[in-house]
């Protein structure tokens, strides 16, 4: 129920008032000064005020002052009901913070009505204020419970970070301890192809050899992928080189093998050089490593390497005529090592995985493509120009 304060020190005015107000349900209190209105003010609150001016001591505009000093009070709506209908009068009561001012003799409904504005204004305002104190508080909550999530997602980052870094550390670790009897291994079947003439003897030597050959390259590439992952772009060391000598080099180092396996490897006309700044030796071991893939899943045809300039971009495309990719999606082969369902074809092929990372970490994609009817594969790197 709103709580009105009447002051006024003519007691029938208050009467009036009291049993106006009462027909209308407000709870009333009153003041015959000034003096016992500031007490009132201190103790308790009220929704609005109708304050007289003509008052005995301190009068309604002192009266008005004072209750806008207290703390407490500054909002309560303060309406000067008095007999004093002057230009001057009415301006010094809005200006000292009156919302309003009727004159006596005053229409009852124009009060009543009146009153009940400013009732309902001050409670609105009460309401907004409430709401937002209650926002402040939510948000205030709400931000404790982010920054309380963040640390904990930084805590959880910072353990995968670790995680991935033992990872690539165990990997390295497993490189180099087959790399290291592997050596050995291949040390001594080189030597025994040299000691034997025993044919059946030269023939388990080369398988032997081949083997050890594919082991040794395997781990050559699990060591450079825990690298790249563990040091991403600082693992590079950037040269300004020919791509065309780089693609060249590396076609010329399978010739044998395409002539083992009676294949067809080519090249595409490299009259116009392409220089750029890369990593030399790891672009020439993702190309190398794509046209291993090719050969290991190409059993007749060819296998054709094609270099193009593109704008600021250059691409070098391997095309075989070997097994076709899977429908896997390649952020889910090459993104990690993952063993599930894990089946070697061609698309968990090691070198591919280690082309891949390659070439992303020079700031370039790779797309695995099958070509047209299902006549082989299409591998295409795509790398920016840089000066």
């Amino acid at each position: 129920m709103p709580r009105i304060l009447l002051v006024d020190d003519n007691v029938k005015n208050i009467q009036l008032l009291a049993n106006l107000l009462n027909t209308v349900h407000y709870k009333i209190e009153y003041a015959l000064n000034g003096e016992a209105a500031l007490n009132w003010l201190q103790k308790e609150s009220f929704d609005t005020i109708l304050l007289d001016i003509m008052m005995p001591g301190m009068d309604g505009f002192d009266t008005c002052a004072r209750i806008k000093e207290l703390p407490n009070c500054k909002d309560i709506p303060i309406i000067f009901l008095t007999a004093r209908d002057d230009t001057q009068s009415i301006t010094k009561a809005f200006k000292l913070g009156g919302v309003d001012y009727l004159t006596k003799p005053f229409n009852q409904e124009e009060l009543l009505a009146r009153i009940s504005t400013h009732v309902e204004l001050k409670i609105s305002r009460e309401k907004i204020v409430d709401t937002n104190k209650w926002l402040e508080s939510e948000v205030k909550i709400k931000t404790k419970e982010l920054l309380k999530s963040n640390h904990e997602l930084e805590g959880a980052l910072a353990e995968l970070k670790n995680l991935d870094i033992a990872q690539n550390e165990f990997l390295k670790s497993i490189s180099h301890e087959i790399r290291t009897p592997l050596n050995g291994i291949v040390g001594s079947v080189g030597l025994l192809k040299h000691l034997s003439n025993n044919p059946d003897i030269n023939e388990v030597t080369s398988l032997l050899e081949k083997s050890v050959q594919k082991l040794e390259r395997y781990s050559y590439a699990a060591l450079q992928i825990a690298y790249l992952r563990l040091k991403g772009t600082q693992q590079l060391s950037l040269q300004e080189v020919n791509i065309n000598a780089i693609v060249k080099n590396c076609v010329d180092k399978f010739l044998p093998l395409a002539q083992e396996k009676q294949l067809e490897l080519k090249i595409n006309d490299l009259s116009k050089n392409i220089v750029t700044k890369i990593d030399h030796d790891l672009i020439s071991t993702a190309i190398s490593s794509v046209i291993e893939a090719s050969f290991s899943f190409t059993q007749h045809g060819s296998i054709e390497l094609i270099i193009e300039q593109k704008s600021s971009k250059f691409t070098i495309k391997i095309e075989d005529t070997g097994s076709l990719y899977s429908e896997m999606k390649p952020f889910y082969i090459f993104d990690s090592v993952n063993s599930k369902g894990w089946v070697y074809d061609r698309n968990t092929c090691m070198e591919l995985h280690l082309a891949d990372i390659i070439i992303r970490t020079h700031g370039g994609t790779i797309e695995y493509l099958n070509k047209l009817e299902g006549k082989g594969t299409s591998t295409v790197f795509t790398l920016p120009l840089k000066n």
